[in-house]
């Protein structure tokens, strides 16, 4: 189950893969909430992070939990953070030509949250 959440705001460093994902960049990110544990999420978000990014190749920090890649023209951001033991969230921001874009944040959250409404139901 997928709550999703009004925009928010967090900061995401990863230095081990060189991501540097700003305040600014992620000031209108998009939150969801799901009912699994952060490692199993972020798991199941890999392989949809792939297909979704332009050039298939996104920048993952699987310590972190973090993703950066294009798409649509844009940049996107993906971090998923536990909440509980069994219970995350993701927060997806985006930027096109420089600046925040909600709409593009939207676009990407809605295209994970159904990849994995498909994987799931893929595995009943």
């Amino acid at each position: 189950m997928a709550v999703a959440l009004a925009p928010s705001c967090f900061t995401v460093a990863a230095s081990g893969v060189g991501v540097l994902v700003s305040q600014q960049f992620i000031e209108n990110a998009q939150v969801t909430i799901y009912e699994r544990s952060a490692a199993d999420l972020w798991a199941e978000l890999r392989a949809p992070l792939v297909e979704l990014a332009s050039d298939g190749q996104p920048i993952l920090d699987d310590s972190a939990r973090t993703a950066e890649f294009s798409v649509e023209g844009g940049k996107a951001a993906v971090r998923v953070e536990a909440t509980a033991p069994r219970r995350c969230r993701m927060l997806v921001g985006a930027r096109k030509m420089g600046v925040t874009n909600a709409d593009l944040a939207r676009f990407v959250s809605v295209k994970l949250d159904n990849a994995l409404d498909r994987t799931a139901s893929g595995r009943r």
